[in-house]
C-alpha cells in the first residue's frame, strides 16, 4: 500500500525545473499575420489584406461594373396627401396583401412607416370582421 501511495504521489507532482536567467525568446509570428484562429474552408487563418485576391464587384455591388439605376418607390399615401385609411375600404388594402394573405413589407411596396402602420392596422381591423382573408389555401 506504501507502494502504491507513493507512486500516485510522483504522477500527481510534477518536477520543478530550475528557474534560469537567461531571457527567453518567443517563436516568430507566422506569414499569415500572427492570427492563428481557424475560419474558411481552407482551414487557415484571415490573410492579410495585401495578400488576399482583389475583390471582384466595383464600389456600387454591380459583379459586371455597370450602373444599376432604380426608380425610387414613393408613398402612395404621401404622394395623394391621404391623412386617414379606412378599413371598409377593401379595394386599397388588396394592394397591400399578397395571394397567400400576407401584408407586403413596405420595401416593397414604398410606403412610409406611419402609413404602413396604417395599413397593417386596416388590414388586421378588415380580417377580423371577414373583409379580408386570413389566407388563401383552397
Amino acid at each position: 500500500m506504501e507502494d502504491n501511495q507513493n507512486n500516485i504521489e510522483s504522477t500527481t507532482t510534477a518536477p520543478v525545473a530550475a528557474a534560469s536567467t537567461a531571457p527567453t525568446t518567443t517563436a516568430p509570428a507566422t506569414s499569415t499575420g500572427g492570427y492563428q484562429g481557424g475560419g474558411g474552408y481552407q482551414g487557415g487563418g484571415a490573410k492579410p489584406r495585401y495578400e488576399r485576391k482583389p475583390y471582384s464587384r466595383d464600389f456600387d455591388g454591380n459583379k459586371d461594373g455597370r450602373k444599376r439605376f432604380f426608380k425610387r418607390k414613393v408613398c402612395n399615401f404621401c404622394k395623394n396627401r391621404q391623412e386617414a385609411l379606412d378599413y371598409k375600404d377593401v379595394r386599397i388594402l388588396k394592394r397591400y396583401i399578397k395571394d397567400s394573405g400576407k401584408i407586403i413589407p413596405k420595401r416593397l411596396t414604398g410606403t412610409c412607416s406611419k402609413h404602413q402602420r396604417m395599413v397593417t392596422r386596416s388590414i388586421k381591423r378588415a380580417r377580423n370582421i371577414a373583409l379580408l382573408p386570413y389566407e388563401t389555401r383552397y
